[in-house]
């Protein structure tokens, strides 16, 4: 979701915090910015095919701390006052090819340096080194952003994210063990990251006051606030069950086999897990720092 709320940190003085900053149209203001990362992602993609690297599930799921370093470097981006020149590549979408340029080049490194007798594989190096990163730009964003941590609100929504995540994976592996033996770990980020996507958002809109600004989720809330409901359940769950069914119906596709290679199946399920885990995973970083 792309929401601002008139709230929060900084609020006395009138302004307005962005729940996801940016949008296609980050791309098409910063077209340089937009090429060079592109061209980036290209040179990570080119090298891991040169080195024979195989883009499995397990490298897949590796790359998702990168999700969490884009969503935190996005945060600090709108709470620092940064040069002109480093700002578009931590505004969203950008910001998610700036950390896989940078996990990329981990990746790249790990497999150059890493022996087979090594302590870590390749694939754990690049895990590990994309949650310690998580640690400075954290530190720099509380310590030089002068924030105090709010846990309350991101704690709640994401406890409720992983309630609901546990019972729907139960209920799916229970009624469909296909899809969840076919989608495996990635099927359960899809789907985590779905619902925290949309427990964050309930909690921004009907809770901490956030406008909605995505046009898409602007209409689904928008919708729901008409519905007799509105008064006793807010909007956001809709919006909720809406990113439910999202997550279901991609763990559907590649449970039914609709894409046959695995490789597919891994990107399908890893880009639709950083859909959700991204802006989820940013609302959280937000919340703490209100």
């Amino acid at each position: 979701m792309q929401s601002v709320a008139a709230g929060g940190a900084g609020a006395g003085d009138g302004a307005f915090w962005p729940l996801v900053a940016g949008s296609v149209e980050t791309v098409t203001a910063f077209p340089l910015y937009s090429l060079a990362l592109a061209l980036g992602a290209a040179a990570v993609v080119s090298s891991s095919r040169a080195r024979r690297l195989d883009a499995t599930e397990t490298t897949v799921v590796a790359f998702l701390p990168w999700v969490a370093v884009a969503a935190a470097l996005s945060v600090l981006g709108k709470t620092l006052v940064l040069p002109a020149n480093v700002v578009p590549l931590l505004t969203a979408p950008l910001v998610y090819v700036t950390a896989f340029v940078l996990g990329g080049a981990v990746w790249i490194l790990a497999a150059d340096h890493l022996h087979p007798d090594s302590m870590w594989s390749v694939d754990e190096a690049l895990a590990v080194v994309g949650v310690f990163m998580l640690a400075p730009i954290t530190g720099v964003t509380l310590s030089l952003g002068g924030r105090e941590v709010h846990p309350f609100w991101p704690v709640v929504a994401f406890l409720v994210a992983v309630v609901c995540t546990v019972a729907v994976w139960r209920w799916l592996d229970g009624n469909t063990p296909h899809v969840t033996a076919a989608t495996g770990v990635l099927g359960a980020a899809v789907l985590f990251g779905h619902l925290l996507d949309g427990t964050t958002t309930l909690v921004g809109i009907d809770i901490l006051g956030f406008a909605e600004q995505t046009p898409l989720s602007l209409r689904i809330l928008e919708f729901a606030a008409t519905l007799p409901t509105a008064d006793l359940l807010g909007a956001g769950w809709l919006f909720l069950l809406v990113k439910l069914a999202v997550a279901v119906a991609v763990l559907w596709v590649v449970g039914e086999g609709m894409t046959d290679r695995p490789i597919y199946q891994h990107l399908l399920l890893g880009l639709t897990a950083t859909a959700g885990l991204g802006p989820g995973l940013h609302n959280l970083f937000l919340y703490a720092i209100l």
